[in-house]
């Protein structure tokens, strides 16, 4: 369970991936945005191959890019085999939005800004 508390997503709310737990809502959002985008991205790791691609968001947008990010390093053929190296994500005031399994798995690619 990804939250703990009366605030959650109701149930059927989470979805198993890739050995963990995320917010389906977070992930649908993402899924939909990779799939609108995906030739422009592809477009552009290719032309650009020494940039890297760049996701960022801020409160449950900052979930959307880290979601987009999960999705992008599973599917990194859908960008032309992307390297891993080249994905980055970064969050400012993150959600809650993935299990502590995955945050640890990608915590090379996601990096979250907290204010405490």
């Amino acid at each position: 369970m990804i939250l703990n508390n009366p605030l959650r997503e109701p149930p059927g709310g989470e979805k198993e991936i890739n050995g963990g737990h995320v917010l389906n809502g977070l992930l649908k959002a993402a899924g939909w945005f990779l799939d609108a985008e995906c030739d422009i991205l592809k477009e552009l790791v290719e032309k650009y191959p020494d940039y890297t691609l760049t996701f960022t968001g801020h409160s449950p947008g900052s979930g959307v890019a880290a979601m987009l990010t999960l999705l992008v390093v599973l599917h990194r053929d859908k960008l032309g085999n992307i390297d891993r190296r080249r994905i980055r994500c970064y969050t400012v005031a993150p959600a809650r939005c993935m299990s502590l399994n995955l945050a640890v798995r990608y915590a090379d690619v996601i990096n979250s800004v907290v204010l405490q």
